[in-house]
């Protein structure tokens, strides 16, 4: 049987590692690393595999040649950790692994500006996309980011500045940590974005600068007033009590992809990109002066896993991912076809919720219940808020709309 060792390295090569774990490099038959981690052994005498691109079929090919052989596998900090340790347990039997791991790039961050690993949410933005930084930060006081040649310190700084939030953070980059070009740059996320150029290997940390922020509710139910929204009468949005009931009906999770059709202001849109922090959301709105509040709000919100789709339902849905919950709170007529494309899409165990005010669309979102025997929860939403009389002596109901909820939930599979 094969005996793998997988090895953690710092950026100052050799000089970190344990004679345990020199030995077990050094005995190996087979060596496998990148090829920066393999300079630090130009004395070794057995065969190299460096690992450049399509890491899984090489990382395969190279253990399955060498069978009844010693492998060790180089990784930076500890492998276990975002790192090629994942990989290795899809590919061998993980009895045949012995780890020897280093501090992450994130301990050695933190410890060098004095901050505690707990207090601290992860996000790895290598060979991934700036989308959803901000939301995922969102409930974090502290931030630790994992970069790439593409995710660079300037570009989330700048992301942070196109949501209005660069004020918010404190911004550190931290160069070849461990080694002895250790480099930690402290400065304002404007300076960052302007900065020439950071090693490739780095890794970023933001801290709020309020010491007395606390984290905001998991469903803020935020009052229309704090909306971007067209102005007649009482304001085109759905009002808080409804956008708190059709929320928990869509029971969306941290990774949900969330479609809102008819999005208006988007108020439902931006509510559900706080609930699905790791997830998608999508506002549809086909007219352009309800996009430019759906926008508005985006940016307002720092809502960074929300897209503002531009088109009539259900034409421009074609081109979205599958979602696990679907609101439908505007329809243009095309209901019955919305809700079609939208249950055919719907991800097993995902939600649709129809918003109706009118008597028209609330029989036709019935009949779609009946014509295709699909159960429904329906719930009718009367909302009474209160109103000061004349001089506030005194305070009356005003009712709001009646808002009929119909909720259409799709199997899970079995």
């Amino acid at each position: 049987m094969q005996d793998i060792t997988l090895i953690g390295m710092s950026d100052d090569g050799c000089m970190s590692l344990s004679s345990r774990a020199y030995n077990a490099i050094m005995e190996s038959d087979l060596l496998i690393g990148s090829r920066r981690l393999m300079e630090f052994f130009p004395d070794f005498r057995g065969r190299r595999s460096i690992l450049k691109t399509q890491i899984k079929e090489n990382l395969t090919s190279a253990i399955a040649e060498r069978t009844n052989q010693k492998i060790a596998i180089l990784a930076s900090g500890d492998p276990m950790f975002y790192g090629i340790g994942n990989l290795l347990s899809t590919i061998v039997d993980w009895e045949r692994v012995k780890v020897i791991a280093q501090p992450s790039s994130v301990q050695l961050a933190l410890a060098r500006i004095g901050r505690s690993v707990q207090d601290a949410t992860v996000i790895s933005l290598h060979g991934r996309k700036l989308w959803g930084l901000l939301s995922r930060l969102r409930h974090s006081r502290l931030g630790v980011i994992l970069t790439d040649r593409e995710i660079t310190p300037q570009r989330i700084a700048k992301h942070l500045s196109s949501f209005q939030q660069a004020e918010q953070w404190r911004f550190w980059v931290c160069e070849h940590l461990g080694g002895p070009d250790e480099k930690i740059t402290a400065a304002e996320p404007a300076q960052i974005a302007e900065m020439s150029s950071f090693s490739a290997l780095n890794v970023c940390v933001l801290e709020r600068r309020d010491q007395g922020w606390q984290p905001p509710p998991v469903i803020g139910c935020l009052p229309e007033e704090e909306f971007a929204k067209k102005m007649p009468q009482l304001g085109l949005i759905t009002k808080t009590e409804n956008r708190q009931m059709a929320l928990a009906k869509l029971r969306i999770g941290p990774q949900s992809i969330v479609w809102d059709i008819g999005a208006g202001s988007g108020s439902i849109a931006v509510e559900a990109s706080f609930l699905a922090s790791h997830g998608s959301v999508y506002a549809i709105e086909s007219q352009s002066d309800c996009q430019e509040y759906c926008q508005a709000n985006r940016q307002h919100f720092g809502c960074d896993n929300l897209q503002v789709v531009a088109g009539m339902a259900p034409e421009c849905l074609d081109d979205l991912p599958d979602p696990d919950a679907v609101f439908i709170g505007g329809s243009r007529g095309a209901l019955e076809s919305i809700f079609s494309q939208a249950w055919t899409r719907l991800r097993p165990g995902g939600s649709i919720v129809i918003n109706t005010v009118s008597l028209e669309n609330t029989n036709e979102a019935f009949q779609i219940s009946k014509q295709k025997s699909i159960p429904v929860d329906l719930c009718l939403l009367n909302v009474s808020r209160g109103k000061p009389l004349a001089k506030g002596r005194y305070l009356r109901y005003e009712a709001l709309n009646p808002i009929h909820l119909f909720t259409f939930r799709k199997p899970k599979e079995l």
